[in-house]
């Protein structure tokens, strides 16, 4: 609402998968090579949003795909074609969706390596042989509704 903080909102450039082209032609889409979604810091209500879809994860009738496309259609650039952004998440899987939903949250890009490792630490797993455990100078917080135990 207030730029307080004098933030600029971030562009984020996500490509489109040959699949995802594929798809798109099929349905007499010109399909782009990229989406550009612009990134800013989520608001609260756009908080709580995030946070009952995360919550509704492991219920096996929560529509992820719909969840995600819908989060993303409010960061698209102008003129983003929803049937687009539905073909760019149907190549997601849920690791990719919670990193969204950070991204969505702060406004801003996370290093998926470093995400990645959050992540497995937030689950209680040891981080792989390829990642390494971020310093604290690095480590970026997970956003609240991922570290919620509700």
């Amino acid at each position: 609402m207030f730029d307080v903080l004098g933030l600029q909102r971030e562009e984020w450039h996500v490509p489109v998968s040959a699949d995802a082209q594929e798809a798109l032609q099929a349905q007499g889409i010109d399909a782009p090579a990229e989406v550009v979604f612009y990134l800013e810091p989520a608001n609260f209500r756009e908080q709580n949003r995030v946070q009952l879809g995360l919550g509704q994860f492991k219920d096996p009738a929560f529509d992820k795909t719909a969840w995600a496309c819908q989060l993303l259609m409010r960061r698209a650039a102008p003129g983003t074609l929803r049937e687009v952004v539905w073909e760019v998440v149907q190549d997601m899987n849920e690791a990719d969706l919670l990193y969204i939903a950070s991204v969505y949250i702060a406004g801003r890009v996370v290093d998926p390596k470093q995400f990645g490792v959050q992540i497995q630490l937030w689950a209680g797993l040891n981080p792989t042989s390829e990642t390494t455990t971020p310093t604290a100078a690095e480590s970026e917080p997970l956003p609240s509704s991922l570290t919620s135990t509700a």
